[in-house]
């Protein structure tokens, strides 16, 4: 049976990102004590999310046009 719902890396950092919003949106009611889950540790994580799947993004066109050379 397969799955009707989009799951790829990109689609998780996108929900990632809503996260974040999610917990913008409760401005100075959300105060996490653990570092890793503060705002500037999500977004930083977001945005190492981000850089990798650009990498794995360039990395394949150099890839495809190797192949394609071939």
């Amino acid at each position: 049976m397969s799955s009707t719902s989009e799951m790829s890396h990109a689609k998780n950092v996108a929900n990632f990102d809503r996260i974040i919003s999610y917990c913008t949106s409760y401005g100075a009611d959300y105060h996490p004590i653990n570092p890793a889950i503060t705002l500037v540790g999500l977004n930083a994580l977001s945005q190492n999310a981000k850089d990798a799947l650009q990498l794995v993004k360039d990395t394949k066109a150099a890839y495809d046009i190797e192949v394609n050379n071939r």
